[in-house]
Parts: C-alpha cells; sequence; structure tokens
C-alpha cells in the first residue's frame, strides 16, 4: 500500500488505511501531535476533517495551523479542511450509530477522491465518550479499523489518559499507538 506522510518525527511516513489512536494529556498535547499531522495532510493534498473538543477547540486548531501554513485560510476556504468541535458530530449522552458514522467516513473518503484530493485524513477528540456510550463507540472503533483497511484514508482517534476508558481495548482498534508525556489535565468534553 502506497505511504503517505505522517506528520510524526518518530514515524515519517504511514500506508494508506491506517487507524491510529493518540494519547494525551493537556491540550498543548493536541496541538503538538495534530498540527504537523494536518500540516502534512493538507501539503500532500489530502482533504482532511478534525473533530476537535475541550481541552483543544475548533478556533484554537485554526489559530495553530494558520501560524503552521502561510495558506492554511485558503485552504480551509477551498474546503481542503474542516475542522468542528466534537458537539456537530456527536451528541453526547445520546445512543451512538456506529454504522452510520463510519458509513459517513467512507462517503467523505470517495467525495474527497472524487475531488481530486490524494485521500482522506481525519482526527477526532474521544474525551467526550462517557461510560454509557463506550460499547457502541468501542464497536465503531472495531468498524473503523476494518473499514479503512485498503482505503485512501488515515484516521487518528485521541484519547485522554485520565478519561477511564479500556486503553488496553482502545489500542486493540488501531494499528499503532503515538503517547503524548505532559502532566494529566484533560476532562470531558
Amino acid at each position: 500500500m502506497p505511504q503517505a506522510p505522517s506528520g510524526f518525527d518518530a514515524v515519517p511516513s504511514v500506508p494508506w488505511g491506517t487507524h491510529i489512536t493518540h494519547f494525551f494529556n493537556t491540550g498543548d498535547d493536541l496541538r503538538d501531535m495534530l498540527v504537523p499531522y494536518f500540516k502534512a495532510g493538507l501539503e500532500n493534498n489530502e482533504r482532511c476533517l478534525w473533530v476537535t473538543g475541550g481541552e483543544f477547540n475548533a478556533q484554537q486548531a485554526r489559530a495553530a495551523l494558520r501560524g503552521a501554513m502561510s495558506d492554511f485560510d485558503a485552504r480551509e476556504s477551498f474546503g481542503q479542511i474542516r475542522i468542528q468541535d466534537v458537539h456537530h458530530f456527536y451528541a453526547p449522552g445520546q445512543k451512538l450509530k456506529p454504522q452510520a458514522l463510519v458509513d459517513g467516513l467512507i462517503r467523505a473518503e470517495e467525495d474527497a477522491l472524487g475531488a481530486g484530493y490524494t485521500g482522506l485524513r481525519t482526527s477526532g477528540n474521544c474525551a467526550w465518550v462517557d461510560r454509557t456510550q463506550w460499547k457502541d463507540f468501542d464497536i465503531y472503533e472495531s468498524l473503523v479499523q476494518q473499514a479503512v483497511r485498503s482505503r485512501r484514508m488515515i484516521c487518528l482517534c485521541s484519547y485522554c489518559t485520565n478519561q477511564g476508558s479500556d486503553l488496553i481495548a482502545v489500542m486493540d482498534r488501531h494499528d499503532f499507538a503515538v503517547s503524548s508525556r505532559r502532566r494529566p489535565t484533560c476532562e470531558a468534553v
């Protein structure tokens, strides 16, 4: 499978069809990991979707990417990247529809390819998932893991290390994990 730049110093490129988990503690962790990740995707002519959360919201994400890329505003205006807070995609406390969410990712990848992009790069902050939603979210992560295979997608899911999820189960639903090493401070979204 062809490779795409990752934006990570330790792993410079990843194959298309990769599902990554990222463990973070602070908004700074999210910024430090995700700005280079999305910058690499934008420079590789990928369409990008960034679903942000409380520790590092959409406004902060835009400002950070604007600081990293002089043409960020044009790329966002043209539709190469979409940045939205988690509440535009998921309803906290409500039952998830895992298959519908995965179907949306596949449509987004197909739309990106149809528009001439090399693929789709996504990231979502998963700190909003509460105990009542965990079973459905675990199903969603398993479906994403299956769906990205042989597709021109790279999906990264960020989990707060103190959110109480089963971190081993999270790692089992991803190809590999990256971690930030700051003192835990993250809160539910």
